[in-house]
């Protein structure tokens, strides 16, 4: 999904470099010789080093007045735009010359823990090195290509390319304070995180660049030990090939360095890589009283997700970091004997506050619902977000009256198509709905949903085509996802006494020039309404609700719309379809 224009976030375009001060310069020179870097310029007390890549240099060597310390990391940013409004966030230093090979501009942040962030701009890129670093055929047991030829290796340093990625730690109790700092100020996005005992230590961000793939991280942090001091965990470093690396890593044992220094050699994602999980990598949650765990078979994506994974959805507080809310599977175990009439072994599904993409969660029985006999799992696990956040806003919030016209936007969305069997189902005079393609137009108006009039957004003004239908009477209820762009448009097409909620803003909170005055005119009431936020109270209400609608899947009066089913493998594309908007109804992952 492209960064919205208002996004206020700083827009980063790469790593750029570390800062170490040594209070040994010679040492640190050896070792980071033998590590693989080159010189680029040394300055005596300052020594710059490259890779073979095209950026200027990616080490920064200076002498440290007393202990060694960490200087932080440098990103790119996008623009000199981008310096200029980073100077001016609390914290930061004025836009100042770099004065370092390939030239620039640089401005210095500091966030809560006291780590430095550096953010630079207009440095000069060079050519790339030319190395004799050959792309290696390599035989597998069942494919042999490479019949006759030998390879040979040399042994030595392994050359570095560029710098991947580096973390920082922090002193335990910091870790929601360090990760509001860097999602808000930041274009980062959450790429995976790491519990302990169900509370999230280790944070890794890849660079927010909307569409474009990046590495798996750039930066992440982690939660120091009590009696260690918080400083960098370590800075990584892309080789050629797993090859090379060994080759290098043989190098520095013979020349005598300590394994696990300061610097390390692996990077996830795009890059060289040589890691091992133990077998607690897989922490299975426990189920505590008033709670069941689940062995999840499917889980249903949506479009919260992917604002949690780009930092911005604040997870409510206690609940998993990881994404997702609603699921379905089997029961294994309880918490305790509140167990709600459920059995282990029953097929269920429901709504969580966080932690469905996942293969067990621990979640509250009061949450849980009996899978229909008519459903799949996986259309079970389309269900809960959908259909829970249309009930509210149908019969919570807006308060719903038989006989009244209700205009749905983003007609082809799960929480709509729910929305518009609602208010069939509940005597709705007339069933407005909006759609940006006439595929869904027609999805919305067939005869499993219902929709009266479906307007083509694209085409069509939504308010002229309400207001002609009407013969000028305006709408009695409206649900929005947009928020800003449709703000002055509901209200002209509003009725009097409509009533609006806002469960979005995909299109941004920003109102320009809207005039209030239909709002007196017409007695509108508005209203913004969200259902991750409410206490499991509020919830399960709307659960006891849902669980009434249960026979009508079955008897065919209600219908799921899955647009996609895909292996949790694959949640990238499910988040880009939504991104997309490609999708018309739900889109959901199997746990295989």
């Amino acid at each position: 999904m492209p960064i919205p224009e208002n996004d206020s976030r700083l827009r980063l375009l790469r790593t750029a470099f570390v800062v170490y001060y040594h209070s040994d310069l010679e040492k640190s020179k050896e070792f980071l010789s033998d590590f693989g870097f080159e010189v680029a310029e040394d300055r005596g007390d300052e020594v710059f080093y490259k890779g073979y890549g095209a950026e200027p240099y990616v080490y920064v060597a200076r002498k440290a007045k007393g202990d060694s310390e960490f200087g932080g990391g440098a990103y790119e940013v996008e623009s000199r735009e981008e310096l200029e409004r980073a100077a001016k966030l609390p914290s930061a230093t004025a836009i100042s010359p770099l004065n370092a090979p390939g030239g620039g501009e640089i401005v210095t942040l500091t966030d809560p823990v006291g780590h430095k962030v550096h953010l630079v701009y207009g440095q000069t890129l060079r050519e790339p090195e030319e190395m004799n670093l050959k792309k290696l055929v390599v035989n597998y047991e069942d494919d042999k290509p490479r019949k006759g030829k030998f390879q040979r290796f040399e042994p030595g340093p392994a050359p570095v390319h560029r710098w991947g990625h580096y973390g920082v730690t922090y002193p335990q109790g910091k870790y929601q304070e360090m990760f509001d700092w860097y999602t808000s100020t930041f274009a980062l996005a959450v790429s995976d995180v790491v519990l302990k005992d169900d509370k999230p230590i280790t944070c890794f961000f890849h660079i927010d660049r909307g569409l474009e793939f990046t590495d798996h991280h750039a930066f992440f942090f982690k939660m120091a030990k009590p009696d260690q001091t918080p400083t960098v965990a370590h800075a990584a470093f892309e080789v050629h090939d797993f090859d090379t690396q060994q080759l290098g890593h043989q190098y520095l044992r013979e020349k005598g360095h300590e394994l696990c220094w300061g610097v390390g050699r692996h990077v996830l994602g795009s890059q060289i890589f040589d890691y091992w999980f133990d077998s607690s990598k897989f922490v299975l949650p426990i189920p505590q009283p008033g709670q069941a765990l689940i062995k999840i078979s499917a889980f249903g994506i949506n479009r919260m997700d992917i604002s949690q994974r780009r930092g911005g959805y604040p997870v409510p507080f206690g609940a998993s970091n990881t994404l997702g809310v609603e699921f379905s599977g089997s029961i294994e175990t309880f918490g305790d004997n509140n167990r709600r009439g459920f059995q282990e072994g029953d097929e269920v599904f429901g709504l969580a506050y966080g932690g469905a993409y996942a293969e067990y969660i621990a979640v509250s029985t009061g949450m849980l619902m009996r899978k229909p006999n008519a459903l799949s799992l996986a259309q079970c696990a389309a269900i809960p977000k959908a259909w829970m956040t249309a009930t509210q806003a149908l019969h919570q919030v807006l308060e719903f009256q038989p006989g009244k016209s209700i205009l749905w936007h983003a007609g082809a969305s799960g929480v709509s198509i729910a929305g518009i069997q609602l208010s069939r189902a509940a005597g709705a005079s007339t069933i407005f709905t909006t759609a940006g393609t006439q595929e869904k137009c027609n999805l919305t108006t067939s005869e499993r949903i219902g929709a009266t009039v479906a307007i083509n957004y694209k085409t069509e003004d939504f308010v002229e085509v309400i207001q002609r239908y009407t013969n000028g009477k305006g709408v009695n209820y409206i649900v929005d996802f947009v928020g800003g762009p449709y703000f002055q448009r509901n209200l002209e097409a509003a009725g009097r006494d409509c009533r609006i909620v806002m469960l979005g803003r995909m299109g941004g909170m920003k109102a320009p020039d809207a005039d209030l005055t239909p709002v007196l005119r017409k007695r509108i009431r508005f209203e913004g309404s969200t259902l991750r936020s409410r206490d499991e109270s509020y919830q399960s209400k709307l659960r006891e609700m849902l669980e009434t609608y249960l026979p009508k899947f079955e008897t065919g009066d209600f219908t799921v719309v899955l647009h996609k089913t895909l292996s949790w493998h694959e949640i990238q594309e499910g988040h880009r379809q939504i991104e997309q908007s490609e999708n018309s109804g739900k889109i959901v992952c199997l746990v295989d």
